[in-house]
């Protein structure tokens, strides 16, 4: 791994990230995977750790950090297991609400809670598509002092575990596409508010994507997230954070697949030497590495632009950032497992895991189809 130049703080965070995930998730990462199931103490240490307070005001107890800190908590992780980046990710949504929408009420009232509690989940993807906002069809609608929400959300990661929900509804009836569109901050408890079907996956195993169905739910008025009708500028405020810490994601799954393959091609012996002394495997070996660095630096170079506000040329590169990381953590994976031939394929090793978890991040936050609309968009305006 090449050297990124942080600060001092921040390469003191990723050490003491990268030492904890040695410690207390890499030996876990395979049980987490058979057993779909993260244990509850991984958010418990998480938390002491900081992680959860990363984008949170010191004046609330937090780090008060920025994209760059969220961006090295969701790699170091992720080199571990990537669905365990998974509690970071929602309290980063969390925060965000906070920040950008949240009143002086909310942030006493959340803040604590964010910061002890790995448990905010973000609500936007319903039955009927994902990438589409323009289609949301759960509706709120003001009767006294509460709104109630009818309808129905898919895939929505960590549902059922999680305590609060920002949730993407539509609150102008007459309004079409991305019109009209409001944040709330729903609770767990929320009377009229159920669970539907966790569903199975082929990987990204330990995190549930679970339905949520509201069917009257009545959500205090107090629980709105700043003005009405503009929950897609949120939306998209929240996703440059989110997609960016999705390739950061992807490039630690990817870090990792890649360190295990160099290590085997360096221990296997074939036709009286080492594979990695081969040239065919050496030269992949450099391309995948090269194409990680290249992830990599884009990833922190817009996580440097955000923290110094420069956001107008931010949105392009981001979803360039993260539909290439995320092809290359596909690749790469794919790669170490068949650099490995029949030991990658089996579960004695991580690689496979690894490129199963890697293809559920080509397709959470925006599918990468729909990240090349948004360049061509920008860049042919």
């Amino acid at each position: 791994m090449m050297k990124i130049l942080f600060t001092e703080n921040q390469e003191t965070m990723r050490k003491n990230i990268k030492r904890m995930v040695q410690r207390e998730v890499v030996p876990r990462a395979e049980e987490i995977d058979e057993k779909d199931e993260i244990p509850r103490d991984i958010p418990r240490i998480f938390s002491k750790m900081g992680l959860f307070s990363v984008l949170v005001p010191e004046e609330y107890g937090g780090l008060a950090g920025g994209l760059t800190e969220l961006c090295i908590a969701m790699e170091e992780v992720a080199k571990g297991s990537v669905v365990c980046t998974s509690y970071i990710l929602g309290q980063a949504f969390g925060a965000l609400a906070l920040r950008f929408a949240g009143n002086q009420s909310q942030k006493e009232k959340y803040y604590p809670k964010i910061i002890t509690d790995g448990n905010v989940s973000f609500v936007l993807t319903e039955p009927q598509g994902g990438s589409d906002l323009g289609g949301i069809q759960t509706k709120a609608a003001l009767r006294g002092n509460h709104y109630f929400i009818n309808g129905r959300k898919s895939f929505i990661t960590n549902a059922g575990y999680a305590e609060h929900y920002i949730t993407l509804v539509r609150t102008d009836p007459g309004s079409i596409g991305t019109k009209g569109l409001s944040f709330f901050w729903v609770e767990k408890n929320t009377e009229g508010l159920s669970f539907g079907k966790n569903e199975k996956k082929m990987g990204y195993r330990g995190v549930s994507l679970t339905e949520l169905i509201f069917d009257d739910a009545k959500v205090p008025q107090s629980q709105f997230l700043g003005e009405e009708g503009k929950g897609m500028e949120l939306a998209r405020k929240f996703l440059a954070y989110s997609r960016t810490g999705i390739a950061a994601k992807a490039i630690g799954n990817a870090q990792a697949a890649l360190e295990n393959a160099i290590r085997y091609t360096k221990e296997r012996p074939q036709f009286g030497k080492m594979i990695s002394e081969f040239q065919a495997i050496r030269f992949m070996m450099a391309e995948l590495a090269t194409k990680v660095e290249l992830s990599r630096s884009l990833i922190y170079r817009i996580a440097s632009m955000v923290d110094k506000g420069v956001m107008d040329d931010v949105i392009p590169l981001v979803s360039m950032a993260k539909w290439y990381s995320t092809d290359v953590g596909m690749e790469v994976t794919t790669q170490a497992v068949q650099v490995m031939g029949a030991c990658g394929y089996t579960r004695e090793f991580p690689v496979e895991r690894m490129m199963r978890d890697a293809k559920a991040l080509q397709i959470l936050e925006g599918p990468n189809e729909i990240q090349k609309i948004i360049i061509a968009q920008n860049i042919l305006h």
